[in-house]
């Protein structure tokens, strides 16, 4: 029964139960309680229906503004694809990506950021013997992928330093895959040397990287790379500037010639798992051996005096199983007007207390700068919280020099300030948050 009929037909029932009721002087009390009862019913289910109604109406307009945001939505999606294109490809894929239909053309995009406490003590250091405060250490850019098909690969990065908030550059190159394991690189990059170096500062055990590490790393260079990559083995040959000549100009005066050579002996696992210097859950049994060796000469009649004849060398080795990992590297530098040897050991090693979210590590590092002040002897101990991997984490760890920290040696990055000869008992503490995406 249609809403009309049915209000028509309670209209007439409750003007045929009102007539008797108006013209009738006289009612039996029964038959007065019997109208008012019906009565009272009647106006219950006019009630009901005028209730429904409303509700009919609000579904109306509810269906309405569903059809409305559906059409707005997809509007929307139709000019989205037609801003992009048809078949181009979009997401997050180890960062956010771009790509063409084809395959030929990808760009990824890449945040990463480390946000640092330090707390540094010195015993009877020529300033304020404890120093402490917060620092965003790194703050890093980067796009990367490759152009016209997968061979032609690029990586354009940099990030804020961390004192002016200046843009700085840091990997910018292109690379040709040159096929059967061969490739050629050119632009700024980090020369093919220390491991602990090459090593992501974002995919360290330790907070930050070791003193030795800092005192002879590569820096980044100007310059081209031919390498290979085999299953077992690896070569890196690298003309450049020098270490650490970035971001300078062809014709500064800084060196004459730099030449580097690194190779690498894969006897178990897989390239892949030394990334970094954990052993994670699902990782067998790996073990790399590494060697690399440095000549640089300094430019031919600049202003700075003798010509510096610069031979660095170094030897290491990594070994990584499921829940635990270690790494040693022992660095030689000879310089030859100075007439001086400077050596350098790192060893580390770490434990997962519960897979992949809880380790511990332990760091000792030496030096010998061949000058009058005291060797490098160090200490780090620590701990990692994983979240997501190197991803999400978060790093405690405690450093103490058994003897002086002298000016070769110290890294105000690494939170590690110069002491008077003689001192000893330096302590760093230091607590880092990392996030890359």
């Amino acid at each position: 029964m249609s809403r009309s009929i049915l209000a028509a037909t309670v209209a007439l029932s409750c003007a045929g139960f009102l007539a008797p009721v108006s013209g009738a002087e006289d009612l039996p009390p029964e038959k007065a309680q019997e109208l008012s009862r019906r009565l009272a019913v009647l106006h219950e289910e006019i009630d009901l229906l005028a209730d429904e109604r409303e509700r009919d109406w609000l579904n109306r307009q509810r269906a309405a503004e569903i059809r409305s945001l559906v059409g707005e939505v997809l509007a929307d999606a139709d000019h989205r694809a037609g801003l992009l294109e048809d078949g181009l490809l979009a997401g997050y894929e180890r960062g956010f990506f771009i790509a063409g239909p084809d395959g030929d053309f990808r760009l990824r995009m890449n945040g990463r950021l480390q946000f640092r406490f330090v707390y540094n003590h010195q015993d009877n250091g020529p300033e304020d013997d404890d120093r402490w405060g917060f620092e965003n250490r790194r703050f890093r850019l980067s796009f990367s992928g490759h152009v016209f098909d997968k061979s032609w690969r690029y990586k354009i990065g940099g990030g804020f330093d961390r004192d002016g908030g200046a843009f700085e550059t840091s990997d910018v190159y292109i690379e040709k895959d040159l096929g059967d394991g061969w490739s050629l690189r050119a632009g700024q990059f980090k020369g093919p040397f220390l491991r602990e170096y090459l090593q992501s500062a974002f995919r360290q055990l330790a907070v930050d990287r070791s003193l030795v590490s800092a005192a002879f790393g590569q820096g980044r260079s100007d310059g081209i790379q031919l390498s290979w990559e085999g299953e077992h083995l690896a070569f890196y040959g690298l003309c450049s500037d020098g270490f650490g000549n970035d971001d300078t100009a062809a014709l500064d005066e800084d060196t004459e010639i730099a030449l580097t050579g690194r190779a690498e002996w894969l006897l178990a696992g897989d390239w892949k798992q030394f990334r970094d210097f954990s052993g994670w859950s699902d990782d067998e049994f790996d073990l790399l051996l590494g060697g690399a060796a440095h000549y640089e000469k300094d430019e031919y009649g600049t202003g700075a005096g003798g010509e510096e004849e610069t031979f660095t060398w170094t030897i290491d080795a990594s070994a990584e199983w499921a829940g635990a990992g270690l790494f040693a590297a022992l660095v030689g530098r000879h310089l030859d007007a100075a007439g001086q040897d400077q050596y350098g050991l790192v060893v580390q090693g770490s434990v997962f207390l519960a897979p992949d979210e809880w380790e511990c590590f332990a760091r000792y590092e030496w030096g010998d700068e061949d000058g009058e002040s005291d060797d490098l002897s160090l200490l780090t101990l620590g701990v990692n919280r994983y979240f997501s991997g190197h991803d999400l984490k978060l790093t405690v760890d405690l450093g103490y020099a058994c003897n002086a920290v002298g000016d070769f040696w110290a890294s105000s990055g690494a939170g590690w300030r110069a002491d008077e000869s003689g001192s000893e008992g330096q302590i760093v503490l230091r607590t880092q948050f990392q996030l890359l995406f």
